[in-house]
């Protein structure tokens, strides 16, 4: 759920390759430290696709194009789900709002009934001037070894975190394969502010890339106790945002792992 906060717009440097972008962040004072904003949404998983490659068919010329995806649904809990794709759209209206000033290019959307956030899998490599751009690729991740062959230009620099929920409450990291259709799943994503310059001028366009993913429930652990906690009677409480870009999930064992 998300609530109006105190946001700015600024260039700040993106940590994959250390490009500046605009980027939305966060402070409760014009004297603090300012973050970037990351946000959580809930729902039932209606398809996704979050392998390390994403949907990428193996070709070099598809590389800038393959992504990672997933759509959420209400799965019958409308009012909760309601609100978050209002709050989503008054979020997306506002930064395009900021960003294209006078412009008309910041339109309102009609009503959506599912959330669809993305992540882009790949990375190019600048060729002047060049940079580092890490592989956050595991063993076993590139079976056939496609991906190896054009790391030269290509680099996939983001794993999307993965985990689930035990009974004892404790969160431990999954593949892919443990976030299925029909999950309840808790979803972290940030707004990523995407300029495109032409002789028409400048068009701003917004995308919620995934940063973590975590499923809380399957669809065949729910009960109507789940049901009902799920569904409260007053439908009108303030949404939440998360104040950083830290999703908030507390893995277990994670400074065991190495990316």
């Amino acid at each position: 759920m998300i609530m109006v906060i105190y946001q700015t717009y600024l260039c700040g440097k993106y940590s994959v390759d250390g490009v500046e972008r605009p980027t939305v962040l966060y402070s409760p004072s014009v004297k603090t430290v300012k973050t970037k904003v990351a946000i959580r949404v809930q729902g039932f998983v209606e398809s996704a696709n979050l392998g390390p490659l994403g949907n990428w068919d193996g070709r070099e010329q598809n590389a800038s194009t393959a992504s990672q995806h997933i759509t959420l649904h209400s799965g019958g809990i409308a009012a909760p789900f309601r609100a978050q794709l209002e709050a989503l759209e008054e979020l997306r209206y506002g930064i395009l709002s900021f960003m294209c000033h006078e412009t008309d290019s910041a339109v309102r959307l009609s009503s959506m009934e599912t959330i669809q956030l993305s992540r882009r899998v790949f990375h190019k490599i600048p060729l002047v001037p060049r940079k580092e751009i890490r592989n956050a690729l595991r063993a076993g991740d590139d079976p056939r070894g496609k991906a190896a062959k054009i790391a030269e230009r290509w680099r996939v620099p983001v794993r999307i975190g993965l985990g689930l929920q035990r009974e004892d409450g404790k969160i431990v990291h999954t593949s892919h394969i443990g976030v299925r259709k029909g999950d309840f799943v808790d979803v972290s994503f940030t707004p990523e502010i995407i300029t495109k310059r032409s002789r028409q001028g400048t068009h701003v366009e917004l995308k919620f890339d995934i940063q973590d993913v975590m499923r809380l429930y399957t669809r065949n652990e729910f009960s109507d106790e789940v049901l009902a906690l799920l569904s409260p009677d007053c439908s009108d409480e303030p949404n939440v945002v998360v104040d950083c870009a830290e999703s908030g999930f507390a893995f277990e064992n994670d400074a065991m792992l190495t990316t």
